[in-house]
């Protein structure tokens, strides 16, 4: 039963001390024993709307409603009872609570609104306006509730992309290289495989330009003691042929011969026995020397071909052990590449819920001055200004009185 019906209960008849009941239809109480029947005014309406007004400050939003109704059975268009349930449908004790844009956007606008839209059609035409003016300041409010949702989702969404960019940036360090810090070995320092395998390309061209010095080292050394050879043993032979002439000159000179006489006496020189004899042993040497330098040659060659071969294998085994670490990098490198992919569509993805953030921001701090500016115009219209909250609640627990009891 509701305190309502509880409250005209207690209104009995002068007569015969019956309840009285309430006929709506014809706005009159009715004693069901004696047919007496009196006018609202009887009772005191102008009390009902105070003690409305206090049971809704209290809190007390079943009382106050039940009395706003009592009153617009009466009076469809009385300003302060079509406010108040309002104010009640909104869950609000005050139109203070408009004054707060945090305050507004946390109203029960579902049902305030149907309130609303009833108070602009049965106000009388001096107040719609004030109502009017409500319902945008309500609509306000509630886009201003949506922005809010708006802006807490997004954030919520990439506070969400955040995890998932802090996850693959994990996901992609695990295929990092790994190696131990020089300076503290308890440490480890991790290492793109972009990075890895360019420093690992270095490093083996470094390498092989080193060999290649040596191999090519190793063939000018080879060259340079052929060429030795060559030059000592004509130097041999042109200083053997020198010894000659001078042993020819000595010998004519030695008998006193000039002109025609000595050439003749050179060429019998040239073709003696004895010369032939000299110029042979000279000429033995030489080739003994020529074939010493031919057997040092090809010994020098043997070796230097044997070095060379050592050379090269220094340059093809790392080389293999090199490819299979690029190789292995390679894979290494695929799969970062997919993660800094999914990376950067994920941080695009950041950006542009950022972008939205800042949009609903902006739209939600223009819809902040749009209420207040809103209440200060409601406020200009308000034609019952709301009196200063009673500093104690309504006391009983009904919005009428029994006058007898008074």
């Amino acid at each position: 039963m509701t305190e309502l019906n509880q409250n005209i209960k207690k209104h009995t008849c002068p007569t015969c001390g019956g309840t009285l009941k309430v006929d709506m239809d014809r706005q009159m109480y009715e004693c069901p024993f004696c047919g007496v029947t009196f006018d609202y005014e009887y009772f005191r309406e102008d009390d009902v709307l105070a003690r409305a007004s206090r049971a809704l400050r209290a809190g007390e939003f079943m009382s106050a409603r039940e009395a706003y109704d009592f009153m617009l059975a009466k009076e469809p268009h009385n300003f302060a009872a079509l406010r108040g349930k309002i104010l009640i449908s909104a869950n609000i004790k005050s139109t203070v609570a408009l004054r707060q844009p945090a305050s507004v956007r946390n109203l029960h606008f579902e049902a305030a609104e149907k309130s609303i839209d009833q108070a602009i059609e049965s106000a009388e035409p001096q107040h719609t306006g004030y109502f009017t003016k409500m319902k945008e300041l309500f609509d306000t409010g509630k886009a201003y509730r949506d922005e809010v949702r708006k802006i807490n989702e997004t954030q919520g969404e990439r506070k969400e992309t955040y995890k998932q960019i802090h996850q693959y940036q994990s996901m992609m360090e695990a295929d990092f290289f790994e190696y131990e810090n020089p300076a503290q070995k308890d440490e480890k320092v991790k290492y793109h495989p972009k990075n890895v395998i360019i420093g690992s390309i270095l490093v083996y061209a470094v390498w092989c330009v080193l060999v290649a010095i040596m191999i090519g080292s190793v063939n000018s050394n080879s060259y340079t003691g052929i060429s030795t050879s060559k030059s000592t043993s004509k130097k041999i032979t042109t200083t053997v042929v020198r010894n000659d002439d001078m042993v020819y000159e000595m010998v004519i000179r030695s008998m006193g011969l000039t002109g025609e006489e000595a050439s003749r006496a050179r060429e019998r020189l040239s073709q003696s026995v004895n010369m032939s004899v000299i110029v042979s042993d000279y000429s033995s040497i030489n080739a003994s020397k020529s074939t010493s330098s031919s057997r040092t040659s090809t010994t020098k060659k043997q070796d230097s071909n044997g070095e060379k071969e050592f050379l090269w294998a220094l340059i093809i085994i790392p080389g293999i052990g090199v490819l299979i670490y690029i190789m292995w990098g390679l894979t290494k490198l695929a799969s970062v590449k997919e993660y800094e992919m999914m990376i950067n569509a994920a941080e695009k993805n950041s950006d542009n819920i950022s972008k939205k953030v800042d949009e609903h921001k902006k739209e939600a701090n223009r819809l902040r001055i749009a209420i207040t500016d809103l209440y200060k115009e409601l406020a200009a219209l308000d034609p019952m200004p709301e009196a200063p909250e009673a500093s104690e609640p309504a006391k009983g627990t009904g919005f009428l009185r029994n006058r007898w009891n008074e």
